[in-house]
């Protein structure tokens, strides 16, 4: 339960790229379990005055969300987490065009999202409030993304996705000033994502002011 209370405002690093478009009228959805960012705070005064130099820890999320067909090649993509359970809940929403059909047994496409995530600062508990994530207002993101996907066989496709990013930390100058500056780093990474029947292993590696960071994550898909 501490480590649930100890922050709840992490980003979403759970992408679930695939290059292969949706057919008419088809989609998928899944849940599962990813990773995301979360300010690495370096201490609060005694006055509630916040103190960060820019780093970050790599955190667990609770994660789902679902894709389907819009129109020709053209897919859309939204997507849920909540960071540590409680507390706090994340949106991210896109767009991804392929250019091959379907029935390729290779793709590759275009795509982007936007996301945030909303942080509370406390929350209640067998009828006592607990204090939550107060020093971070929330996280806002970006992602521009080009995925390329191979059919292995008729049940498994992996995938490989290069990746700009950009997600922006907003840490309150007190616990008790609604007043935030936000911390953007811009992001360069690939994800790998293999698909076995309805089961998705994902492995990123993304690189935020030249440190390395992994991100990992499992879940479980059905059509929808």
């Amino acid at each position: 339960l501490v480590m649930v209370l100890n922050a709840c405002a992490v980003s979403n690093n759970l992408y679930m790229n695939d290059a292969t478009p949706y057919e008419k009228g088809t989609g998928s959805a899944y849940r599962g379990v990813g990773s995301g960012f979360a300010p690495r705070l370096d201490s609060v005064s005694g006055a509630g005055n916040v103190y960060y130099t820019n780093r970050l820890n790599i955190m667990p999320n609770l994660c789902a969300g679902a894709q389907g067909h819009l129109k020709n090649n053209l897919s859309g993509r939204l997507s849920l987490n909540f960071p540590f359970i409680l507390g706090g809940i994340g949106f991210r929403g896109g767009l991804q065009y392929s250019f091959l059909p379907a029935t390729s047994k290779f793709n590759f496409a275009l795509g982007g999202d936007l996301g945030f995530v909303l942080s509370r600062d406390s929350i209640r508990i067998w009828g006592r409030m607990n204090a939550l994530n107060p020093e971070v207002a929330g996280i806002t993101s970006a992602d521009l993304f080009m995925p390329f996907t191979i059919q292995l066989n008729d049940h498994s496709r992996l995938t490989i996705t290069p990746r700009l990013s950009t997600q922006a930390f907003w840490i309150r100058h007190n616990v008790a000033d609604a007043h935030s500056y936000s911390y953007s780093p811009t992001i360069l990474g690939v994800s790998g994502n293999i698909r076995i029947r309805q089961t998705n292993m994902e492995m990123s590696v993304l690189k935020v002011n030249g440190v390395l960071m992994p991100s990992l994550g499992v879940s479980r898909s059905w059509s929808l």
